[in-house]
């Protein structure tokens, strides 16, 4: 159970931008245009310089390319004049041109919020503003466009003199434009020197090259013209002071839509040849500084260095005080510092975004991120969830419509089956089968959705995650990182599309053994599970280890031996009344009474695990049916392991659930009862059999003895010595008819007893001498020698008597023993004149001897009769003898 932790959570610390929680989070509140933003329209982050300032990251590469195109504008000889910035898709080319766009337009803006820029150059007021030439390449035409002043401009040259300073600069190129072939380096060079200080933007160029293909120019095309126009222009901007040339180009040409890859490659190749590599910036946001973009961009405010290294602190004890359970870099100082750099994130989360989901063709790495952590955000802020200390892959939340369509991009929607069957439904499910903190924190669902986010993948050899990448997903300080293990290995037995291969964990979209397992169980007969069942209650029912005999699920009680020995029963685990079956057995054995009642033991089952092991059963019978059907040949060979490991693991599971269940231990209780052995020794329960279970609990108990108190004979068997005298078997049956009293774990236990007291004093053994036709004494240390049936116990008064007795002489008749009478009374009478009989009982109380009573019934002894009689005999401990003749 999850204990309270000391650590503020992230929504009562960080403060989203209010952006977060308007709308429907579209993509382009997310996707920058640079067009649009040359226009004055779209999303007024990008639009507002202030605004766009406040949530702009400035990375290392950012502010060094600022830095370099500001002094190039200002005129400075150490200015370089072109550069181009390459980037996987979605990796911030955009925003850096949004960025430098804005310093050119707006410097006053820039010169407020980015004062150290300026400061490092020596300027120290707002340098006027600047031309600025924005040519997207996505957002133009080639075919052209009429502008305003009635004019058509057919080409990016074209539009490179229009957009600095319209119509005027637009007529000193007119005719190129006109034809759609370049101008030439010195003719632009000319336009530059008097559009000075300009700043000349390029975006998407090769997205351009790609519609300009078909536009014919002569014996050449658009796209070609392009390319000698980009080279011209290169070189014309290098021989110009106080303008600057930056274009994006595409990392690779899976990211320009087009359908013959090779043609996208070839122009990409072209414009890379042209610009060189002497100025490229291939990284505008290093590794370590994604972490302040993403914040920046979605917080106003995250708290301070001393919030984020007080929960960077518990991260890291909570994995170290677990280490075996994460990976061993979460646990290093450095990882803490990562903590740290990514708070509120936690760094796992993005490097998921960064590095697996990143070099998708289909995912915008920046944009991509900002879009799905603003989701979560914006639901974890509304949810509040309490242990929500860092944003991690577990809060992303897949019941969100608009999220998981989001997600479902990369993969394909062929996995909306998958969240919504496995991860929703049959996660909401696990969780609430395992209730308390796996249900509360949401563990099953969140384990789940963190598979997902690992199974998404640019590489195929990355997809998935291990165990304890899983743990460091979901798990937060204080839950105990076993629940995951449980977690997944439920998951691995019910989920239908997840797969567990090479210690990794990921999804597919094929359905997976448990789906085919499903159609097996549904065809398991009633008949085969109580089979099942009773075969594996045999296997852990134990029948060696211990002195019982066991009696496995009995059908009725004369199923139950009637013997003077330990006796274990383990009750049917289907019977509605279990009470009254156990008193069944208690006091008959078929038709006939039960002599021998002491010598059962009853073992029941827990009711509500039957449910469990009956679903455990038809779970194993299903993989038993699947491997010997014709199926089985169709699997792979690691689907065909996976049924075999699967076979002994869910075998193993049902006799553990048998075995859990079977922990009701019952003992006879006078006169005719059963009362239930309660034991607070719980280490018992783990005991490998049920056999030796039940031996251990009785025996923690003192209801089975393997050593016993000659006192104890007396105290609580011999108790009515009048006689002075018992048999050893009658004390011997006594132990098995008499409920109250122990088991012996072995007729040794009671021999000893019987040797102790006799060396003790406390009483006396004789046996028959044959050859002395009389009884003698017999020794402590002879009493294992002696056949039981001749041995008796004395009173000490008894002893000496017997002992003292003289031998009488060979020939001599019997010494006198004073005047005699009768001493044997027979009577023969009919069974309808039984008065004359009670009337002599009760003349011969008070004298001593041996009562011996036949009694031969003609006709038949009816079921019911015969129980009543033994009844009433055995409750008044009488030894009686049954004969059909």
């Amino acid at each position: 159970m999850a204990r309270k932790v000391d650590l503020p959570r992230v929504w009562e610390v960080a403060v989203p931008h209010r952006d977060i929680f308007a709308g429907d989070l579209d993509p382009a509140r997310f996707a920058i245009s640079l067009n649009a933003v040359d226009l004055g329209q779209g999303d007024r982050d990008y639009v507002e310089p202030d605004r766009f300032f406040e949530k702009t990251f400035m990375t290392r590469s950012l502010k060094a390319l600022l830095s370099g195109v500001l002094a190039r504008l200002l005129g400075s000889a150490e200015g370089v004049a072109v550069r181009h910035l390459q980037t996987p898709f979605g990796g911030g080319k955009t925003h850096t041109l949004t960025a430098l766009y804005h310093l050119a337009k707006h410097p006053d803006v820039a010169f407020e919020k980015l004062p150290e820029l300026f400061q490092e150059l020596g300027v120290d007021a707002p340098p006027p503003r600047m031309n600025v030439a924005v040519l997207d390449g996505v957002a133009l035409d080639p075919q052209g466009r009429r502008v305003p002043e009635g004019f058509e401009i057919k080409t990016l040259w074209g539009e490179l003199a229009y957009r600095l300073d319209g119509e005027k600069l637009y007529r000193r190129i007119q005719g190129a434009d006109g034809k759609r072939t370049p101008p030439g380096a010195q003719a632009l060079a000319e336009v530059l020197e008097e559009a000075a200080p300009a700043l000349i933007l390029v975006d998407e160029f090769v997205a351009y090259l790609v519609k300009a293909r078909g536009i014919r120019v002569g014996d050449s095309n658009l796209a070609e013209q392009s390319l000698v126009f980009l080279q011209e222009l290169a070189t014309a901007v290098s021989g110009v002071s106080r303008v600057a040339l930056v274009a994006t180009l595409p990392q690779s040409s899976l990211e320009v839509a087009v359908t013959r890859e090779e043609e996208a490659q070839r122009l990409l190749d072209r414009a890379m040849h042209i610009l060189g590599r002497q100025n490229l910036i291939e990284t505008p946001v290093a590794a370590d500084e994604i972490f302040g973009v993403l914040r920046k961009r979605l917080f106003s405010h995250w708290g301070d260095e001393k919030t984020a290294e007080k929960v960077a602190r518990a991260f890291r004890k909570y994995y170290t005080d677990h280490a075996g359970y994460f990976p061993e870099e979460v646990q290093e100082k450095r990882y803490e510092e990562r903590i740290v750099q990514a708070y509120p994130f936690h760094p796992e989360f993005i490097d998921i975004l960064q590095y697996r989901w990143g070099p998708h063709p289909r995912f915008q790495r920046t944009r991509g991120a900002l879009r799905t952590l603003a989701f979560v955000i914006r639901d974890l802020w509304q949810k509040r969830p309490g242990s929500a200390y860092l944003i991690q892959p577990w809060a992303v939340d897949l019941s969100d419509r608009p999220l998981r369509g989001w997600i479902t991009e990369l993969p394909g929607s062929e996995y909306e089956t998958v969240i919504t069957g496995d991860i929703l439904d049959k996660g909401r499910a696990l969780e609430r089968e395992l209730k308390g903190d796996y249900y509360k924190e949401s563990l099953a669902t969140g384990a789940a959705t963190a598979v997902l986010l690992y199974t998404i993948s640019a590489s195929p050899e990355e997809s998935g995650a291990t165990e304890e990448r899983v743990r460091l997903a979901v798990l937060r300080p204080r839950l105990n990182p076993a629940m995951i293990a449980e977690v997944l290995s439920r998951m691995r037995d019910q989920f239908w599309y997840l797969v567990y291969r090479d210690r990794k964990y990921r999804f597919q979209t094929k359905p997976n053994l448990n789906k085919m397992l499903r159609d097996f169980e549904m065809a398991v007969e009633e008949e085969e599970i109580e089979k099942e069942i009773g075969s594996q209650l045999e296997a852990v029912a134990g029948q060696r280890r211990t002195g019982f005999r066991v009696f496995i699920a009995p059908r009725d009680s004369r199923a139950v031996e009637d013997r003077p020995e330990p006796a274990l029963v383990l009750a049917p685990w289907n019977i509605e009344d279990l009470h009254a079956w156990m008193l069944e057995v208690l006091r008959y054995r078929g038709d006939g009474v039960r002599n021998y009642r002491n010598a059962l033991v009853f073992v029941v089952p827990e009711k509500g695990l039957i449910s469990e092991a009956r679903a455990k059963a038809r779970r194993l019978l299903a993989l038993k049916n699947l491997k010997n059907s014709r199926d089985f040949r169709t699997l792979e060979a690691e689907e065909q392991k996976e049924v075999d490991r699967r076979i002994a693991e869910q075998q193993e599971k049902l006799r553990q659930v048998i075995r859990r269940a079977y922990v009701h231990v019952f003992r006879p209780r006078p006169p005719q009862d059963l009362a239930e052995v309660h034991t607070r020794q719980r280490e018992l329960a783990r005991a490998r059999t049920i056999a030796e279970y039940a031996w251990e609990v009785l025996k923690a108990e003192g209801k089975l003895l393997e050593k016993m108190a000659p006192a104890f004979l007396l105290e609580k068997v011999w108790t009515e010595r009048g006689e002075g005298e018992l048999p050893y078997q009658r004390l011997w049956e006594t132990f098995w008819q008499q409920p109250g009293l122990p088991l012996l774990s072995s007729e040794e236990v009671l021999r000893r007893a019987i040797a102790e007291g006799q060396e003790q004093g406390l009483f006396g053994v004789v046996a028959e001498d044959a050859e002395a036709a009389r009884r003698k004494a017999v020794p402590g240390e002879e009493i294992a020698t002696v056949s039981p049936k001749k041995i008796s116990l004395v009173t000490t008064d008894k002893l000496k008597e017997i002992t003292k007795a003289p031998p009488e002489k060979e020939g001599a008749p019997p010494a006198p023993t004073g005047p005699r009478g009768p001493r044997v009374l027979r009577c023969t009478s009919d069974l309808k004149n039984l008065y004359p009989f009670r009337e002599l009982l009760s003349k011969l109380q008070g004298l001593k001897g041996r009562f011996v009573l036949e009694v031969a019934v003609e006709g038949e002894l009816t079921a019911q009769k015969r129980r009543e009689i033994e009844e009433l005999l055995r409750d008044y401990h009488v030894n009686y003898e049954l004969k059909e003749e």
